[in-house]
């Protein structure tokens, strides 16, 4: 029931005559996990700027689904926006960022410095002055006593992932889905009722649970972290005298609002595949993961981490105590030279049963699109995984991939490897045969 599950029952219920049941723990429309965790950052850029696996195709299917969650709200008469901010921001602070974000000097051609408001190679940035980047967050950004200038992200927001899902949710109900309020930990049972032709897992934390999946664990294809963050109540510091955050400001870590909230996150804390519930110091989370491993709290450790980065990103946080902690799992996969790109397909162990996981930290801006992509596979008579560089069934010796393909595309991930446009960009099969070029 998080947003890669609904998207993709949203994208199956438009199959002529298909049966669509939701399995989870909470009830309908009532997010929990990564999914509740999440700030709400949807842009189409990596780290350094340049554009993200699937950044295009991402953006178009994920802004289709937030506007159809948004119509379905409204509909009931509900006041929640999905939308919760317009506005994404890079400043150029500290190192990388200051070289990647700082705006280029004045040309002493004032028709020529007007000319160029892009930066060169980063189409989707806008750079922006002192004072613009003021005007936008709400307070001046601060390093060594010197205000600092940035760059805007264009198209870039925050989504409210609960009023997300939410409305989402009404759209899938709308058009006969339903709901069971139950764990489901192996596709057997349903699978073995004959009531279901196909099992989806649309596996966070809880992959772990699901035997499956479990291949994915154990030859390393994915990893586990936690990640935390503060919640500061935005109301109530503007009540206090400090200024309200107008905009998302985003340097590695980040602030972002959310209604009456702000959100500072996130910590990155490696965790063992194996990990047990008591193996970390910390609160553990009441009704959250598989009985034997649970997502943990350690609000002092998140408090430590994430304060000095809240004043940062927003100097009026820096005498304002957060209201919250929120704690859940990323599941994350392996660094490929095209960033850390999501897997979703087809279990080794069984023909019938799918997933869609290791969304990382970018599941917004991917959710979407690998719903799409699955659904259109499974809408076949006889469903095969579509030749993409994005649908992997996890790799190892077990694995295939579709149509045993993989896409060396343009444009590069986290790993920013330069790549020109007048490169050739070759679709080859695992064992080096070019199939197409372009």
């Amino acid at each position: 029931g998080g947003m890669a599950g609904l998207a993709l029952a949203r994208h199956l219920l438009d199959i002529p005559q298909a049966a669509v049941t939701v399995f989870d723990m909470g009830p309908p429309g009532q997010t929990r996990g990564a999914t509740a965790a999440a700030a709400g950052l949807l842009h189409p850029l990596t780290p350094r700027g340049k554009l993200i696996w699937k950044g295009e195709e991402g953006m178009r299917e994920t802004l289709l689904l937030v506007e159809e969650a948004q119509r379905f709200l409204c509909a009931t008469g509900a006041t929640s926006r999905v939308v919760a901010c317009r506005q994404v921001v890079r400043p150029a602070l500290e190192g990388a960022n200051k070289a990647l974000f700082s705006p280029p000097p004045e040309s002493d051609n004032p028709q020529e410095s007007q000319a160029v408001p892009l930066a060169p190679g980063h189409a989707r940035l806008k750079w922006l002055t002192v004072e613009e980047l003021e005007a936008i967050v709400g307070s001046p950004l601060v390093e060594e006593s010197n205000q600092v200038a940035g760059a805007l992200v264009a198209d870039g927001l925050v989504v409210d992932t609960a009023a997300y899902v939410q409305g989402l949710w009404l759209s899938c109900e709308s058009r006969g889905c339903q709901w069971k309020q139950t764990r489901v930990e192996s596709a057997s049972e349903l699978i073995d009722s004959g009531v279901y032709d196909h099992v989806v897992f649309t596996a966070g934390a809880g992959i772990h649970a699901i035997p499956e999946l479990q291949f994915l664990l154990e030859n390393g294809t994915i990893s586990l972290s936690r990640g935390q963050s503060l919640v500061f109540d935005n109301a109530k510091t503007c009540s206090e005298g400090v200024p309200a955050l107008r905009a998302a400001v985003l340097c590695g870590e980040y602030v972002v609002p959310v209604g009456s909230r702000v959100i500072c996150g996130a910590t990155h804390e490696h965790l063992e595949p194996d990990l047990k519930a008591d193996a970390i110091p910390g609160q553990i989370d009441e009704g959250g993961g598989p009985a034997n491993w649970k997502p943990l709290r350690d609000p002092d450790n998140a408090v430590s981490s994430l304060a000095p980065v809240a004043a940062k990103l927003f100097p009026p946080l820096a005498d304002v105590a957060p209201v919250d902690v929120t704690s859940a799992i990323r599941v994350n996969p392996k660094r490929s030279h095209l960033g850390k790109i999501p897997i979703f397909g087809r279990s080794p162990s069984h023909p019938n049963v799918w997933y869609i996981t290791a969304l990382g930290s970018r599941g917004l801006i991917h959710h979407a699109y690998l719903a799409q992509q699955l659904a259109s596979s499974l809408s076949s008579p006889a469903p095969t995984m579509a030749g993409d560089g994005a649908t992997c069934d996890g790799g190892g010796e077990k694995a295939q991939c579709a149509q045993e393909v993989e896409v060396l595309g343009k444009g590069s991930g986290d790993d920013d490897i330069p790549m020109h446009d007048d490169d050739r960009y070759v679709r080859r099969r695992r064992d080096g045969a070019a199939l197409a070029e372009w």
